[in-house]
């Protein structure tokens, strides 16, 4: 969960939930994938299991790069500082479908052992499109807040 919390003078701690951002990226990942990918085959490749495969990791995707997106929105310590966060977000985000559609092909590697009808393969599925998919909109992200804190360091 991400909080960010002010402290006043009366010592009261005051928390406000950012949920509806988190909750909002979370779920734009995964339709946003398949509609991509709809879009470009005219169906969705695979049966019903690796389907909800590639849901699950792509909301897995959407979690962890939605965390670390409001984490560094809260850190940000300007207007443009958070304006470019999301620019670097966003250029990075097809980098990062497309490393979640590619990201499952390295689980070939292992063998036969890994098709689709095991339930370790569908454990790993998702979380190989999760951590490949999840690391061009981080860096992207962090690669924004970064640029963000030099030019707002700069006098």
């Amino acid at each position: 969960m991400v909080y960010w919390a002010h402290v006043y003078k009366d010592e009261q701690f005051v928390v406000s939930p950012s949920y509806a951002r988190l909750i909002l990226i979370t779920s734009l990942w995964p339709l946003v994938a398949l509609g991509v990918t709809f879009v470009r085959f005219g169906d969705l490749p695979g049966g019903g299991e690796q389907i909800a495969a590639a849901v699950l990791g792509f909301l897995l995707v959407g979690v962890l790069s939605g965390l670390v997106l409001v984490s560094l929105l809260r850190r940000a310590e300007s207007r443009w500082g958070r304006a470019v966060v999301v620019v670097g977000y966003l250029l990075a985000a097809p980098l990062g479908y497309v490393f979640g559609i590619v990201g499952p092909l390295t689980l070939e590697a292992f063998g036969s052992a890994w098709q689709p009808d095991g339930v370790v393969y569908f454990l790993a599925f998702p979380l190989a499109i999760g951590l490949y998919g999840a690391l061009p909109p981080i860096c992207g992200a962090v690669v924004g807040w970064l640029i963000g804190r030099i030019k707002d360091r700069d006098p």
